[in-house]
């Protein structure tokens, strides 16, 4: 097989398929993330590689969930009846997965719905759910394997489902990858298959689930406190083929209540999650929020639209009402020091 092409061959399938997209025949894939889908300049594209790491217990798999049921997802992603989910869940059971799927679309705990039968009123849907989870549009490659196995069983699928409009695989997570003694490698030769793979298949993404390193846990100081590219585990190969690396934190698992330490105009989109706005410099709260970094984005029309910080609400309602009351009072005893400065016992 020839692997020297010409450039008028490439380019002519290029503009082939910029064609497609500027004439509504293909679309990105759309998330209920618009910041996510904004960062992607509007969603997720054929032949694109997306990292997302955290540490355990940060949401990771939970928002890898919601993207895959986005995916499929005829209301977001009208043509979704031709799309195919791969899912490498090798950290989790499908059992497990259906389980914390229930809990959310149903709104009861995991031990809730364990123990009870779904009433009348949720009876619907908890069919509509597990309808979902047994589309014939998603498979399944548990087991962990070594990366020429995986690569092998991953390149079978793609030829098998050549035809289809868009096939998502995602790798839940990769650490967990078999290999023979040395992990990085293992680990690097998979992400490197992906990027092989993408190339080769022009109707795959790809999205890689990644722990985080244990130093990140030790950092305290408020201005130490947010993820870094080194924070990855095991692979600086991920950072650079990714298209685009995200890690979700959770600082408040860890014990961290004054994250950050930013200027409140350089976040003017975040403010209501500052401790103050009034401040020279401030901190973001933690109770209650998850952290998006999103710590590299290959695509960006305009550096200065680059926004590489989200905070998601996880409150309810009542929650949020309580915060914003607590915080106007916060404020209003701080007053505007510009030189105030935080410390351990500013209260919250």
């Amino acid at each position: 097989m020839a692997i020297i092409k010409s450039a008028k061959e490439l380019v002519n399938n290029a503009v082939k398929q910029l064609l497609k997209y500027q004439s509504g025949e293909d679309t990105p894939v759309k998330t209920r993330y618009k910041h996510l889908n904004d960062n992607l300049l509007g969603g997720i594209f054929k032949n694109m590689m997306i990292i997302i790491a955290g540490i355990s217990g940060s949401g990771k798999t939970y928002v890898l969930q919601q993207i895959e049921q986005d995916f499929l997802d005829k209301k977001l992603n009208p043509d979704a009846d031709d799309y195919i989910l791969l899912r490498c869940n090798w950290e989790m059971t499908v059992f497990r997965l259906l389980l914390r799927r229930l809990s959310k679309g149903l709104k009861k705990t995991m031990k809730y719905i364990l123990f009870n039968k779904p009433d009348k009123e949720n009876l619907i849907k908890f069919k509509e759910i597990t309808d979902q989870e047994r589309s014939s549009n998603i498979f399944y490659l548990e087991e962990p394997t070594t990366p020429d196995v995986w690569y092998e069983n991953v390149k079978a699928f793609l030829e098998q489902h050549k035809k289809r409009k868009h096939i998502l695989i995602t790798v839940d997570h990769i650490a967990l990858v078999r290999d023979t003694g040395n992990k990085k490698k293992a680990m690097d030769e998979l992400v490197e298959y992906a990027n092989s793979l993408k190339k080769e298949y022009k109707n795959v993404s790809f999205i890689l689930i990644s722990q985080l390193n244990r130093d990140i846990e030790n950092r305290v100081d408020p201005r130490f406190t947010p993820p870094k590219r080194s924070d990855l585990y095991n692979s600086d190969t991920m950072f650079h083929i990714g298209d685009l690396v995200l890690v979700i934190h959770n600082p408040f698992r860890l014990g961290i209540h004054k994250y950050m330490v930013v200027r409140p105009k350089d976040y003017p989109y975040l403010q209501d999650y500052m401790y103050s706005t009034d401040t020279k410099t401030t901190n973001f709260i933690t109770e209650n929020v998850i952290f998006w970094h999103y710590l590299k984005i290959r695509e960006i029309d305009d550096m200065e639209d680059l926004k590489n910080l989200y905070i998601e609400n996880i409150m309810d309602d009542e929650k949020y009402k309580e915060y914003m009351l607590r915080k106007k009072q916060q404020e209003q005893s701080i007053g505007n020091d510009p030189d105030y400065e935080f410390t351990d016992d500013t209260p919250f």
